[in-house]
């Protein structure tokens, strides 16, 4: 069953659980499994128990796509992740052909949208800073990802079930928002240090809120990984991370590095940070010899994120850049991220700019900040667009004013 090009073991013991109303398989499954009630109700769903039992019969599952595609790119999928941990603690026909778990064991759990930074390439569901900033952004507020259900609340009967009254639970991952500000966190936390409960614990964040009190939960647990959310360095990374402080991620990055069990660096590539990415690589080899991985994405969601967004001779400069640091060829890097900066050189993809330029000055707008400060090389082309743009166009004034007028 293991070897099946189509069997995954999440839908047996992962719970992803984003609040009310929403749930899926895992975090990029296709589709949606609605939270009927409780996380309980969820996770005997007849829809997700029929994904479980089209899994054991070796057919393939709409919800798994996602994966399936990355594989047949010659990436590494979720869904043999998956394979690889739990057979190497489970005799998989036994397990999971007998149901053997009656609970899930693995928990994917984004407790809130609380966040403190407001990232460019966010949206109001997953950053509560933005949402309070959504009502300045008229632009953005038309898009998709202004407009999704942000993450609800887990209430006290999920965290029993899943938690408390759980005594087979292997792993928790806390994502966010940003998990180290969120009360619920701490409260799970509480929980499994007053049952004396060793899990494999998990920790997505992005390196603003690192206290003692945090220290100390961490000392708690054997097994820890972090996963630091970090896409450039200095201005850049304050550009796209606002209100962050480059000095500040810095310095508690290399704190986490020290008390982790295993580090992964979470890198957005998009259209914002092309241009900083081989100091964004030496920025990861400083950070010691806990690092595993940089899970990187290449940035096509939400629009005008994406780096194909950016003109070709430009990115493909930015790339040679990258490819030429020698420290590119550190394990963290080749994975991921080497393959995806270079199939970012490879593509011939062109999109209209003009969601990139809108997305960027509505938000600088905002903020009082400016693109060209730290992208100043891309003017010309900006500036040449704009005045290709009809006159019609009702934004065109404003964008004129703001990348062609505009000194900086």
């Amino acid at each position: 069953m293991s070897d099946s090009n189509t069997f995954c073991p999440a839908p047996f013991v992962h719970f992803y659980h984003k609040g009310s109303p929403l749930g899926k398989v895992c975090c990029i499954a296709n589709n949606k499994i609605m939270h009927k009630n409780t996380a309980k109700v969820t996770w005997e769903d007849s829809r997700l128990t029929q994904i479980r039992n089209d899994l054991l019969e070796g057919k393939a599952v709409d919800d798994c796509k996602p994966c399936y595609a990355e594989e047949e790119r010659g990436g590494i999928s979720d869904r043999q992740y998956y394979i690889k941990h739990y057979s190497d603690n489970y005799d998989f026909d036994k397990t999971f052909g007998t149901k053997e778990f009656t609970k899930p064991v693995d928990l994917d759990l984004r407790l809130s949208n609380l966040c403190n930074l407001a990232c460019r390439m966010c949206g109001p569901h997953y950053s509560s800073m933005l949402a309070k900033e959504a009502h300045k952004l008229p632009d953005l507020n038309e898009t998709p990802d202004f407009n999704e259900t942000p993450n609800g609340m887990i209430t006290d009967a999920d965290i029993d079930y899943l938690i408390t009254d759980n005594p087979d639970l292997r792993r928790i991952k806390f994502l966010g928002g940003e998990p180290t500000v969120m009360p619920e966190v701490y409260k799970i936390l509480d929980i499994l240090l007053e049952k004396d409960r060793q899990i494999k614990l998990g920790i997505t964040t992005n390196c603003t809120n690192v206290n003692k009190k945090f220290e100390k939960y961490l000392e708690h647990f054997k097994n820890v990984t972090i996963n630091m959310s970090i896409d450039a360095t200095g201005e850049t990374l304050e550009y796209i991370r606002h209100p962050v402080n480059s000095k500040i991620v810095d310095k508690n990055s290399q704190i986490l590095c020290k008390m982790a069990t295993t580090v992964n660096v979470n890198c957005v590539i998009q259209a914002l940070n092309m241009h900083d990415l081989s100091n964004f690589v030496d920025f990861v080899v400083t950070r010691g010899g806990n690092m595993e991985d940089v899970n990187s994405v290449i940035c096509e969601f939400p629009r005008g994120t994406s780096p194909f967004y950016l003109p070709i001779k430009y990115r493909r400069e930015q790339c040679e850049k990258v490819l030429d640091n020698k420290n590119i060829n550190e394990l963290p890097f080749k994975k991921v991220f080497k393959p995806q900066v270079e199939r970012v050189y490879a593509s011939e993809e062109i999109m209209d700019p003009q969601p990139f330029m809108i997305r960027n000055m509505a938000f600088d707008e905002s903020r009082g900040t400016h693109l060209y400060k730290i992208m100043p090389d891309i003017k010309p082309y900006l500036v040449d667009v704009i005045n290709n743009i009809g006159k019609s166009s009702k934004k065109k004034p404003r964008l004129v004013k703001h990348y062609v007028d505009k000194e900086i």
